[in-house]
C-alpha cells in the first residue's frame, strides 16, 4: 500500500502541469500596464534613447503579435509570389514599422485613464477584438483595438485598429497598389532594408 502512495505520488510530481491559457482580454490588460509601468519609471530616458524604447518594445510587446501572419495578411496574394528571403525580409522591416508606430503612441500617454470594452468576437476567423480607450485631456479619446487569434494556446495580436482604422487594411491598400504599378522587386528593395 505504501508503496503504491508512494508511485502515485511520484506520478503526480513528475506529471506537467497544464498552464492555463490566459484570455485575450488579460494578455492586453497585462501588456499594458507593464508598459506603462516602464514609461512611468524611465520617462526622460525613453524619450532621449531610441534604442530603449526598442528594448521595452522587444521584451514586452512582440511576444504578443504575431507579425509572420501579420505580413502574410497585409500583402494579401502577393505573400506567396516572393521568395521565402523576401518574405523574413519584409516581415521583419514591416515589424519594424509597426513598431515604430505602436511605440509613438504609447509615449505620447501621460497618466490619461485607460478603459477596456469587453472582448468580442469578429470575422469569421475567429479572431477576438480587445478595445481600450485611452482618455485625452482637451481632444477626443484614442480608442486602439486589438485583433487577437488564439495560436498554440497563446492569443496572439494579428491587427491594430487606431481609431477605428485598421493598421493592415490602410497598408494593405497602399503596398498592394505599389507592388501592382512598380513590380515586387522594386517594391521589397524600396521598402527593405535586408540585403538580399
Amino acid at each position: 500500500m505504501k508503496l503504491r502512495s508512494l508511485f502515485i505520488s511520484l506520478l503526480l510530481i513528475t506529471l506537467p502541469v497544464s498552464a492555463e491559457v490566459q484570455t485575450e482580454e488579460s494578455v492586453i490588460k497585462e501588456t499594458t500596464t507593464a508598459v506603462l509601468v516602464q514609461l512611468n519609471e524611465n520617462r526622460d530616458r525613453l524619450k532621449n534613447e531610441p534604442g530603449y524604447i526598442k528594448q521595452l518594445v522587444n521584451a514586452l510587446i512582440i511576444p504578443h503579435f504575431d507579425f509572420e501572419l501579420m505580413s502574410e495578411l497585409v500583402l494579401g496574394s502577393y505573400w506567396q509570389k516572393f521568395e521565402q528571403p523576401q518574405q523574413s525580409c519584409f516581415a521583419s522591416d514591416f515589424r519594424n514599422l509597426l513598431v515604430e508606430r505602436y511605440a509613438y503612441i504609447l509615449l505620447s500617454y501621460d497618466d490619461q485613464n485607460i478603459s477596456y470594452a469587453a472582448s468580442k468576437y469578429i470575422g469569421n476567423k475567429g479572431y477576438k477584438l480587445v478595445t481600450q480607450t485611452i482618455s485625452r485631456e482637451g481632444a477626443k479619446p484614442l480608442t486602439i483595438g486589438y485583433a487577437m487569434e488564439l495560436k498554440d494556446g497563446e492569443w496572439k495580436v494579428v491587427d491594430l485598429i487606431i481609431d477605428e482604422i485598421s493598421l493592415l487594411r490602410s497598408y494593405s491598400g497602399m503596398f498592394q497598389s505599389w507592388i501592382h504599378t512598380q513590380g515586387r522587386d522594386y517594391f521589397i528593395d524600396n521598402f527593405s532594408e535586408c540585403e538580399l
